[in-house]
Protein backbone atom coordinates (compact mmCIF):
# COMPACT_ATOMS: atom_id res chain seq x y z
CA UNK A 1 0.00 0.00 0.00
CA UNK A 2 2.88 2.31 0.79
CA UNK A 3 4.40 1.72 -2.67
CA UNK A 4 1.02 2.30 -4.31
CA UNK A 5 0.55 5.48 -2.28
CA UNK A 6 4.01 6.70 -3.30
CA UNK A 7 3.34 5.95 -6.97
CA UNK A 8 -0.04 7.67 -6.83
CA UNK A 9 1.50 10.64 -5.05
CA UNK A 10 4.32 10.83 -7.58
CA UNK A 11 1.85 10.68 -10.46
CA UNK A 12 -0.20 13.45 -8.83
CA UNK A 13 2.89 15.60 -8.48
CA UNK A 14 3.83 14.94 -12.11
CA UNK A 15 0.28 15.71 -13.24
CA UNK A 16 0.29 18.96 -11.26
CA UNK A 17 3.71 19.86 -12.67
CA UNK A 18 2.50 19.19 -16.21
CA UNK A 19 -0.67 21.16 -15.55
CA UNK A 20 1.22 24.18 -14.19
CA UNK A 21 3.80 23.94 -16.96
CA UNK A 22 1.08 23.92 -19.61
CA UNK A 23 -0.60 26.92 -17.95
CA UNK A 24 2.76 28.70 -17.78
CA UNK A 25 3.42 27.98 -21.46
CA UNK A 26 -0.08 29.14 -22.33
CA UNK A 27 0.46 32.37 -20.40
CA UNK A 28 3.82 32.85 -22.07
CA UNK A 29 2.24 32.28 -25.49
CA UNK A 30 -0.59 34.72 -24.73
CA UNK A 31 1.93 37.29 -23.47
CA UNK A 32 4.03 36.84 -26.61
CA UNK A 33 0.97 37.15 -28.83
CA UNK A 34 -0.12 40.30 -26.99
CA UNK A 35 3.34 41.79 -27.37
CA UNK A 36 3.31 40.94 -31.09
CA UNK A 37 -0.14 42.49 -31.49
CA UNK A 38 0.95 45.59 -29.59
CA UNK A 39 4.05 45.91 -31.77
CA UNK A 40 1.89 45.52 -34.89
CA UNK A 41 -0.51 48.16 -33.60
CA UNK A 42 2.38 50.51 -32.84
CA UNK A 43 3.83 49.89 -36.30
CA UNK A 44 0.44 50.50 -37.93
CA UNK A 45 0.02 53.72 -35.95
CA UNK A 46 3.50 54.85 -37.00
CA UNK A 47 2.76 54.04 -40.64
CA UNK A 48 -0.59 55.84 -40.39
CA UNK A 49 1.13 58.85 -38.85
CA UNK A 50 3.75 58.80 -41.59
CA UNK A 51 1.01 58.67 -44.23
CA UNK A 52 -0.84 61.54 -42.56
CA UNK A 53 2.37 63.57 -42.47
CA UNK A 54 3.09 62.69 -46.10
CA UNK A 55 -0.45 63.61 -47.15
CA UNK A 56 -0.20 66.93 -45.32
CA UNK A 57 3.17 67.62 -46.93
CA UNK A 58 1.93 66.85 -50.45
CA UNK A 59 -1.24 68.88 -49.96
CA UNK A 60 0.88 71.75 -48.65
CA UNK A 61 3.20 71.45 -51.65
CA UNK A 62 0.28 71.62 -54.07
CA UNK A 63 -1.16 74.65 -52.30
CA UNK A 64 2.21 76.39 -52.37
CA UNK A 65 2.67 75.51 -56.04
CA UNK A 66 -0.74 77.00 -56.82
CA UNK A 67 0.04 80.15 -54.85
CA UNK A 68 3.38 80.69 -56.59
CA UNK A 69 1.89 79.86 -59.99
CA UNK A 70 -0.93 82.34 -59.39
CA UNK A 71 1.59 85.01 -58.38
CA UNK A 72 3.66 84.29 -61.48
CA UNK A 73 0.65 84.37 -63.79
CA UNK A 74 -1.14 87.34 -62.31
CA UNK A 75 1.84 89.30 -61.01
CA UNK A 76 4.92 88.81 -63.14
CA UNK A 77 2.91 87.70 -66.18
CA UNK A 78 0.70 90.76 -66.01
CA UNK A 79 3.71 93.02 -65.52
CA UNK A 80 5.47 91.55 -68.57
CA UNK A 81 2.32 92.03 -70.64
CA UNK A 82 2.20 95.70 -69.63
CA UNK A 83 5.89 96.16 -70.45
CA UNK A 84 5.37 94.56 -73.88
CA UNK A 85 2.40 96.84 -74.53
CA UNK A 86 4.27 100.03 -73.57
CA UNK A 87 7.37 98.88 -75.38
CA UNK A 88 5.40 98.09 -78.54
CA UNK A 89 4.01 101.63 -78.61
CA UNK A 90 7.56 102.92 -79.17
CA UNK A 91 8.03 101.05 -82.45
CA UNK A 92 6.64 103.84 -84.68
CA UNK A 93 8.90 106.40 -83.00
CA UNK A 94 12.11 104.62 -83.97
CA UNK A 95 13.85 106.16 -86.97
CA UNK A 96 17.18 104.43 -87.42
CA UNK A 97 17.41 100.93 -88.83
CA UNK A 98 19.90 99.85 -86.16
CA UNK A 99 17.53 100.94 -83.43
CA UNK A 100 14.69 99.03 -85.10
CA UNK A 101 16.83 95.89 -85.13
CA UNK A 102 17.62 96.32 -81.43
CA UNK A 103 13.94 96.96 -80.77
CA UNK A 104 12.98 93.73 -82.54
CA UNK A 105 15.46 91.65 -80.52
CA UNK A 106 14.34 93.21 -77.25
CA UNK A 107 10.68 92.68 -78.12
CA UNK A 108 11.44 89.03 -78.90
CA UNK A 109 13.17 88.61 -75.53
CA UNK A 110 10.11 90.03 -73.80
CA UNK A 111 7.90 87.56 -75.69
CA UNK A 112 10.20 84.72 -74.68
CA UNK A 113 10.14 85.83 -71.04
CA UNK A 114 6.33 86.01 -71.02
CA UNK A 115 6.09 82.55 -72.61
CA UNK A 116 8.53 81.13 -70.04
CA UNK A 117 6.51 82.58 -67.17
CA UNK A 118 3.33 81.03 -68.59
CA UNK A 119 5.10 77.68 -69.02
CA UNK A 120 6.41 77.66 -65.45
CA UNK A 121 3.02 78.69 -64.05
CA UNK A 122 1.29 75.99 -66.09
CA UNK A 123 3.72 73.32 -64.85
CA UNK A 124 3.27 74.37 -61.24
CA UNK A 125 -0.52 74.56 -61.35
CA UNK A 126 -2.11 71.84 -63.50
CA UNK A 127 -5.23 73.82 -64.36
CA UNK A 128 -5.51 71.67 -67.47
CA UNK A 129 -6.68 68.82 -65.22
CA UNK A 130 -9.98 70.55 -64.55
CA UNK A 131 -10.33 71.84 -68.10
CA UNK A 132 -9.35 68.89 -70.30
CA UNK A 133 -8.85 66.03 -67.83
CA UNK A 134 -5.88 63.88 -66.87
CA UNK A 135 -5.09 62.50 -70.33
CA UNK A 136 -5.34 65.94 -71.93
CA UNK A 137 -3.06 67.43 -69.26
CA UNK A 138 -0.48 64.66 -69.73
CA UNK A 139 -0.74 65.14 -73.49
CA UNK A 140 0.08 68.83 -72.96
CA UNK A 141 3.32 67.76 -71.24
CA UNK A 142 4.24 65.33 -74.02
CA UNK A 143 3.57 67.90 -76.75
CA UNK A 144 5.69 70.50 -74.96
CA UNK A 145 8.59 68.05 -74.62
CA UNK A 146 8.32 66.90 -78.24
CA UNK A 147 8.34 70.53 -79.39
CA UNK A 148 11.60 71.30 -77.58
CA UNK A 149 13.39 67.93 -77.58
CA UNK A 150 14.28 65.37 -80.23
CA UNK A 151 12.02 62.83 -78.59
CA UNK A 152 8.91 60.93 -79.67
CA UNK A 153 6.44 60.19 -76.87
CA UNK A 154 3.62 57.71 -77.42
CA UNK A 155 0.69 58.12 -75.01
CA UNK A 156 -1.66 55.13 -74.71
CA UNK A 157 -4.81 54.92 -72.56
CA UNK A 158 -6.96 51.86 -71.83
CA UNK A 159 -10.27 52.12 -69.93
CA UNK A 160 -9.42 55.61 -68.65
CA UNK A 161 -12.65 57.33 -69.73
CA UNK A 162 -13.94 57.65 -66.14
CA UNK A 163 -12.32 60.41 -64.08
CA UNK A 164 -10.28 59.52 -60.99
CA UNK A 165 -10.60 61.33 -57.63
CA UNK A 166 -9.03 64.77 -57.85
CA UNK A 167 -6.17 64.12 -55.41
CA UNK A 168 -5.20 60.95 -57.27
CA UNK A 169 -5.27 62.69 -60.65
CA UNK A 170 -2.99 65.44 -59.33
CA UNK A 171 -0.54 62.91 -57.85
CA UNK A 172 -0.56 60.83 -61.03
CA UNK A 173 -0.02 63.96 -63.14
CA UNK A 174 2.95 64.95 -60.94
CA UNK A 175 4.43 61.44 -61.19
CA UNK A 176 4.27 61.46 -65.00
CA UNK A 177 5.66 65.00 -65.03
CA UNK A 178 8.61 64.02 -62.79
CA UNK A 179 9.39 60.83 -64.73
CA UNK A 180 9.37 62.66 -68.07
CA UNK A 181 11.53 65.44 -66.63
CA UNK A 182 14.04 62.83 -65.45
CA UNK A 183 14.05 61.25 -68.90
CA UNK A 184 14.66 64.62 -70.57
CA UNK A 185 17.50 65.47 -68.16
CA UNK A 186 19.35 62.18 -67.93
CA UNK A 187 18.12 59.39 -70.23
CA UNK A 188 19.32 60.63 -73.64
CA UNK A 189 16.32 58.79 -75.10
CA UNK A 190 14.54 59.48 -78.38
CA UNK A 191 11.51 57.22 -77.80
CA UNK A 192 9.22 57.05 -74.78
CA UNK A 193 6.02 55.09 -74.17
CA UNK A 194 3.51 56.27 -71.55
CA UNK A 195 0.67 53.83 -70.92
CA UNK A 196 -2.24 54.34 -68.54
CA UNK A 197 -4.76 51.56 -67.94
CA UNK A 198 -7.50 50.74 -65.51
CA UNK A 199 -8.93 47.35 -64.60
CA UNK A 200 -11.83 47.64 -62.17
CA UNK A 201 -10.28 49.25 -59.05
CA UNK A 202 -6.64 49.08 -60.13
CA UNK A 203 -4.85 51.76 -62.18
CA UNK A 204 -1.50 50.99 -63.80
CA UNK A 205 1.02 53.47 -65.16
CA UNK A 206 3.91 52.26 -67.31
CA UNK A 207 6.60 54.60 -68.63
CA UNK A 208 9.43 53.15 -70.73
CA UNK A 209 12.31 54.81 -72.57
CA UNK A 210 15.15 53.60 -74.80
CA UNK A 211 17.78 55.76 -73.11
CA UNK A 212 21.13 54.99 -71.54
CA UNK A 213 19.66 53.58 -68.31
CA UNK A 214 21.25 53.74 -64.86
CA UNK A 215 22.08 51.73 -61.74
CA UNK A 216 18.87 51.69 -59.69
CA UNK A 217 20.53 50.77 -56.37
CA UNK A 218 23.12 53.52 -56.76
CA UNK A 219 20.39 56.05 -57.61
CA UNK A 220 18.35 55.08 -54.53
CA UNK A 221 21.44 55.23 -52.31
CA UNK A 222 22.22 58.68 -53.68
CA UNK A 223 18.71 59.79 -52.73
CA UNK A 224 17.94 62.05 -55.68
CA UNK A 225 14.97 64.36 -55.19
CA UNK A 226 13.31 63.24 -58.42
CA UNK A 227 13.12 59.57 -57.44
CA UNK A 228 12.20 60.45 -53.85
CA UNK A 229 9.35 62.62 -55.08
CA UNK A 230 8.02 59.79 -57.25
CA UNK A 231 8.24 57.29 -54.37
CA UNK A 232 6.49 59.71 -52.00
CA UNK A 233 3.59 60.23 -54.38
CA UNK A 234 3.28 56.49 -55.02
CA UNK A 235 3.13 56.01 -51.25
CA UNK A 236 0.48 58.74 -51.07
CA UNK A 237 -1.54 56.77 -53.63
CA UNK A 238 -1.04 53.61 -51.49
CA UNK A 239 0.48 52.03 -54.57
CA UNK A 240 3.55 50.06 -55.59
CA UNK A 241 6.49 51.16 -57.73
CA UNK A 242 8.56 48.74 -59.78
CA UNK A 243 11.59 50.47 -61.27
CA UNK A 244 13.82 48.57 -63.70
CA UNK A 245 16.90 49.99 -65.35
CA UNK A 246 20.41 48.94 -66.32
CA UNK A 247 23.16 50.93 -68.01
CA UNK A 248 22.61 50.65 -71.76
CA UNK A 249 19.17 49.02 -71.46
CA UNK A 250 16.79 51.95 -70.94
CA UNK A 251 14.41 52.41 -68.04
CA UNK A 252 10.94 51.15 -67.14
CA UNK A 253 8.64 52.51 -64.42
CA UNK A 254 5.58 50.43 -63.47
CA UNK A 255 3.17 51.81 -60.89
CA UNK A 256 -0.01 50.20 -59.56
CA UNK A 257 -2.46 51.88 -57.19
CA UNK A 258 -6.11 51.41 -56.15
CA UNK A 259 -8.76 53.92 -57.12
CA UNK A 260 -10.69 53.29 -53.90
CA UNK A 261 -8.90 51.88 -50.86
CA UNK A 262 -12.09 50.35 -49.40
CA UNK A 263 -12.53 48.14 -52.47
CA UNK A 264 -9.01 46.77 -52.09
CA UNK A 265 -9.54 46.01 -48.40
CA UNK A 266 -12.86 44.27 -49.11
CA UNK A 267 -11.19 42.05 -51.70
Amino acid sequence: FLIIALVVGLLAVVALAVFYYQNWRKDQLITHQNETLNQQKIKELEQRQQLLSLNAMLVGQEQERQRIAQDLHDGLGGLLSSVRSYFGSLENKIEHHRDRELFGKTHQLLDNAASEVRRIAHNMMPGALTKIGLLGAIQDITHAIEASEEMKISLQAINMEERLPNDKEISLYRIVQEILNNIVKYAQADKVIVQLSRHENLVTLIVEDNGIGFDVNAAKAKGGLGLKGIESRVQFLKGELDLYSKPGEGTSYTIHFPVQEEAVQAS
